[in-house]
């Protein structure tokens, strides 16, 4: 929360300011925000279900909710990018190690950072797990766009 309340808290008081103030742009972050709204609501039901673990249970949530708010919002952006960059016929091959090692390696810090009662390590794991999650959620998106292709680790 650390980093995320540093970076969340260096922009958002001024666009809110600036919402505010700016009827139409207020109409559309409010439809911008629902799937939001709707992904926090099933992260929310999802932590209520792991409880029993508070620890496995922020870990889970946050995963989820990185992956979903990365499909949601970041994959159509992704698929536009990547559609005006490259030629029609081209598709990028993504190597699933990569990937596997994207997403695995912020989870490895976590559980370190968790076992070895590291603060900063945990700062970092932490944002990079978010991160990688989103990321992970755009490539899914871009996957299921036909735009990415898996290729198997050689």
């Amino acid at each position: 929360m650390t980093a995320f309340n540093a970076f969340y808290y260096s922009f958002s008081p001024q666009v809110a300011s600036y919402i505010t103030f700016y009827a139409p742009l207020r109409t559309l972050m409010k439809a911008v925000l629902y799937p939001l709204i709707g992904i926090m609501y099933v992260a929310d039901r999802l932590f209520a279900a792991l409880s029993f673990n508070t620890e496995l249970a922020v870990a889970i949530t946050g995963i989820f909710a990185g992956i979903a708010i990365g499909f949601v919002y970041a994959g159509p952006l992704a698929i536009l990018f990547s559609r005006l960059t490259a030629s029609k016929k081209r598709t990028t091959r993504l190597r699933r190690r990569h990937v596997i090692l994207g997403t695995a390696l912020p989870i490895a810090g976590l559980v370190a950072a968790e076992v070895l009662q590291i603060g900063l390590l945990m700062i970092v794991s932490s944002a990079a797990v978010v991160l990688s999650s989103l990321a992970l959620g755009a490539l899914i998106m871009l996957r299921l766009s036909g735009t990415v292709t898996a290729r198997p680790s050689q």
